[in-house]
């Protein structure tokens, strides 16, 4: 069930808003990936983004996502949980 979830959420499709209230959808996951932003829709499961306030349901994604090269490659600063846009 897991991998159909991290299949679909990948996926470059576009799917119905509302969906976004019981599912993660790919429209959501970009943001997640959102190049120079890395704070919204963490959870496989929307819920606990709804509880923390990490919550967005964009009705189509249009942005760019990724990082610079450089931090990229601050792999270790990511698993500290250190904001490789602040330095």
């Amino acid at each position: 069930c897991t991998a159909l979830g991290e299949f679909f959420y990948h996926t470059n499709v576009k799917t119905p808003q509302w969906i976004g209230y019981i599912f993660q959808r790919p429209e959501m996951h970009r943001i997640h990936h959102q190049y120079e932003k890395h704070s919204n829709n963490y959870g496989d499961i929307v819920w606990w983004d709804m509880l923390f306030g990490t919550y967005e349901n964009p009705k189509e994604f249009k942005s760019t996502c990724g990082f610079d090269n450089e931090k990229e490659q601050r792999l270790l600063d990511m698993i500290k949980f250190k904001d490789v846009h602040e330095h």
